[in-house]
């Protein structure tokens, strides 16, 4: 669901971006991210120190609106802002801690305002949906359980977002590590997979071929490096159980319409 973010968070956040963007050459770059977004630059970054933990606080409300149950705020994460030629893997987050989650989108410029640059979020049924948030919009979604990325480079000097994340406070209904997720993969799974380190890792996922991110590095099988991994099947003729075929972007009028927060309020 996308809504509209309080107006009295968007202006504390605005205004601590505007004050970091107008030091840029002095803002520190996000480090041990190349794993998962992709491009000539490191993302930047503005520390909020206390208002991070502010905003956790104000949101829980909401998000426990949204969800149906009660939470317990784990982590806000931002401001990050993603420079040109930026993309995000399709990931998923934090299996344990990340569980009912929100990007608050705060600002951002772009070349061209028609051309903006949509998350991608695959819902319970396989369907994905682009969205493209405005300033001042934030979207819920299940973030441990949701496949989500950018798979389109950014057009522009920036994107600034905060990522805020709670867990069920009731174990019973939410108690998963990345153990279990590990544990529960299908013994099957491997069989007839060739890579000796298997795919690109993402956070707590294995991304997947058939949704392919632009500027994504290519795969080393064995230490070769491969930029066709279906033709490296079909000329090695190794029996495998996946054919890797391209999602194209979902049509902009499948992102969910805008609400206002006074609708639930």
């Amino acid at each position: 669901d996308v809504v509209r973010v309080p107006p009295s968070i968007h202006a504390k956040l605005k205004k601590a971006v505007d004050e970091g963007i107008a030091q840029w050459d002095n803002l520190r770059e996000e480090q041990q991210v190349a794993d998962s977004i992709y491009g000539p630059y490191n993302p930047k970054f503005v520390d909020l120190g206390p208002l991070a933990q502010e905003v956790i606080k104000e949101m829980r409300v909401l998000h426990e609106q949204w969800s149906g149950l009660q939470l317990r705020a784990t982590s806000a994460y931002g401001v990050r802002l993603y420079r040109n030629g930026s993309s995000m893997v399709m990931h998923n987050d934090k299996p344990q801690t990340h569980v009912i989650s929100s990007i608050m989108h705060i600002a951002h410029e772009y070349d061209d305002d028609s051309e903006p640059w949509p998350i991608e979020i695959e819902d319970h049924n396989g369907q994905l949906h682009a969205v493209s948030l405005k300033a001042g919009e934030m979207l819920f979604y299940e973030s441990a359980a949701c496949l989500h990325g950018r798979r389109q480079t950014l057009k522009g000097k920036y994107y600034a977002s905060i990522f805020v994340h709670y867990m069920p406070k009731e174990k019973s209904i939410w108690d998963f590590s990345l153990e279990d997720v590990i544990n529960n993969v299908p013994p099957h799974w491997r069989q007839g997979v060739i890579e000796g380190e298997g795919s690109r890792w993402a956070g707590q996922c294995l991304t997947v071929d058939s949704c392919v991110t632009d500027l994504v590095p290519p795969r080393t099988v064995k230490g070769e490096i491969v930029h066709n991994i279906t033709q490296y099947y079909l000329d090695h003729k190794t029996p495998h159980y996946y054919s890797a075929r391209h999602i194209p972007l979902p049509p902009k009028s499948e992102a969910p319409p805008v609400r206002l927060l006074e609708d639930d309020l």
